[in-house]
């Protein structure tokens, strides 16, 4: 796969940064920080990911990592850390993927049920899901 076909948002934190940022940048991966998600808003960041990641491609594979996701709600992933994402954001994200007829599959990764406080990330995770596929039956 291309790396100028691959859109990450909602990468926050300072862990490895260096390394990572000069790993995908040479790939041409294309990175929206949580902090593009809250100055342009998820819309707007979703307009160009879609943009960027379709083209010239037939389909597109939704890869959800629910760490991305600030910790104050959702506490039970391994990569937790303050400057995430607001859920609402992710939700209407999803929703409108699971709109688009090319979005032809979807994962959600990172959660541990293991360090969860009352179940509030695995919840969390099933709204998610269930979001994305409250999209799907738009379609």
């Amino acid at each position: 796969m291309d790396g100028r076909n691959i859109v990450q948002i909602g990468i926050r934190g300072f862990m490895n940064s260096r390394p990572y940022h000069e790993y995908v940048i040479g790939k041409g991966v294309t990175v929206f920080t949580s902090r593009d998600v809250r100055r342009q808003g998820v819309d707007a960041i979703l307009d160009q990911a879609i943009s960027i990641a379709g083209e010239k491609t037939d389909v597109l594979y939704v890869s959800f990592d629910v760490d991305v996701i600030d910790q104050a709600y959702a506490p039970g992933c391994p990569a937790i850390g303050t400057g995430g994402m607001d859920p609402w954001d992710a939700m209407d994200a999803l929703h409108r993927l699971g709109q688009r007829a090319e979005v032809q599959g979807i994962d959600f990764v990172c959660i541990d049920p293991t360090v969860d406080v009352r179940n509030v990330t695995s919840r969390l995770a099933v709204q998610f899901m269930l979001t994305f596929l409250a999209g799907v039956a738009k379609r």
